[in-house]
């Protein structure tokens, strides 16, 4: 690329450029049949080594810190029962079920309960 312009000569090193990384997965051989030119095709379409060039996978940018960790754990932490108080006699029952000690429910008598 000696006999051109300066201006010419990066426009030409930007096109080489790319065109290497569009076929950067293809042979040496196939490569020169695709581009038609008669430069070194190994210096453009040179296969990466393994070892220098690792595949790219996707890993977090930080470590996650503690307080983080704790929080997403504390999540699924396993939480006691509510109770609520009946008013009749004071025991305990969950909400917005039976009162299993007098099968009372809303203010109604719905089961028979033997004492």
């Amino acid at each position: 690329m000696t006999g051109f312009s300066r201006p010419v000569q990066r426009l030409l090193a930007k096109i080489l450029q790319a065109v290497y990384l569009r076929l950067s997965r293809l042979t040496h051989r196939s490569a020169t049949v695709y581009l038609n030119l008669s430069i070194n095709p190994r210096v453009f379409c040179k296969e990466p080594h393994p070892l220098k060039n690792p595949p790219i996978m996707a890993n977090p940018k930080r470590k996650q810190s503690k307080r983080r960790s704790a929080n997403r754990r504390a999540a699924n932490a396993f939480k006691a029962p509510e109770f609520a108080k009946d008013p009749t006699d004071g025991s305990t029952f969950r909400p917005h079920r039976v009162n299993p000690k007098n099968g009372m429910y809303r203010g109604r008598q719905v089961l028979h309960v033997e004492v």
